[in-house]
């Protein structure tokens, strides 16, 4: 009977390890997952600042144009 009670806790103890690892690899690839979210986050942050800076100069450079040829008449 111990025997077996001792078999029963070693692959219970097994399980535990292969378990484990298991749940170690999964939470290594959710933070990859992240650190390429978090990424891919900031590159398109980064876009949008862009875009609003060109689209700022860009009104300014036609409302200058635009004044120019106010004053032409």
């Amino acid at each position: 009977m111990a025997v077996r009670e001792l078999e029963l806790l070693r692959n219970k103890v097994h399980e535990l390890i292969a378990s484990n690892l298991s749940l170690r690899q999964e939470k290594r690839s959710v933070a990859e997952k992240l650190h390429l979210r978090e990424r891919q986050i900031r590159e398109l942050t980064e876009r949008c600042e862009r875009y609003e800076r060109n689209r700022k100069d860009a009104f300014q450079r036609l409302s200058a144009v635009l004044d120019k040829v106010e004053n032409l008449r």
